[in-house]
């Protein structure tokens, strides 16, 4: 299989956005796989890069349910290099903060083609929000133009053991109970209200999701005509 098709290039922007996120929060111990230097502003918060985040993991739910029927496509390689980039990381269950290990843990329930949750919270985020026709069409635009001429990426190439993170990945989704899985939010809806209250509109980091959701969505269409 040729690991530098679609899917595991969107894999591979998932681990960068994370990698982001860590490498803001100051995970103690952490090796970067993907990015060898931040590409954001020292002045964006963790809740700013963990929506990048979240943007690019719903594309990647998309890829997912588009490709798992598709035998040049494996996902189970893809789940085991998430594996090796959870050992290479330096990533332990004992230290990791509770909303790294949700992002960790629903990274595997989309490898496993789940993650129905995370993906019914970002709809209602989406369902809330008053698109501009004129604005969307734009952005559909650009992010065609992405698509069909992407940047050239750079080798990667995970050292980790995928046993050893597989194992680290047990102990970590063994650490939070079923009913905090469920009732943990993505974009928390305290937030939201907060934004409302002062009337400043939607923040950088919610545009960023609503941004994912349409790549996703003209993700899939490219890719499925590109297939006929």
């Amino acid at each position: 299989m040729d690991r530098d098709d679609k899917l595991f290039n969107v894999f591979h922007y998932t681990i960068e956005a994370l990698e982001e996120y860590m490498e803001k929060i100051g995970y103690p111990g952490f090796k970067k796989q993907i990015f060898d230097k931040s590409i954001n502003s020292p002045d964006r918060s963790p809740k700013d890069l963990a929506s990048d985040f979240l943007s690019q993991l719903h594309i990647l739910k998309a890829m997912i349910m588009i490709t798992y029927k598709k035998p040049e496509y494996s996902h189970s390689e893809v789940q085991k290099e998430f594996y090796q980039c959870i050992d290479a990381a330096g990533i332990k269950a004992e230290n990791c903060p509770e909303e790294l290990n949700h992002y960790l843990f629903i990274i595997n329930e989309i490898l496993e083609r789940r993650g129905e949750n995370f993906v019914r919270q970002i709809e209602e985020e989406y369902d809330s929000v008053e698109a501009d026709p004129r604005t969307a069409r734009e952005d559909f635009s650009k992010h065609q133009e992405a698509l069909n001429n992407p940047p050239e990426r750079k080798e990667v190439n995970i050292k980790g053991n995928a046993e050893n993170g597989k194992e680290i990945f047990q102990q970590i989704a063994n650490a939070i109970t079923l009913s905090d899985r469920q009732n943990f939010r993505f974009y928390p809806q305290q937030d939201k209200e907060k934004e409302n209250n002062e009337g400043a509109g939607l923040s950088l980091s919610f545009k960023l999701a609503i941004g994912g959701i349409s790549v996703a969505v003209l993700g899939i269409l490219i890719f499925t005509n590109s297939k006929d």
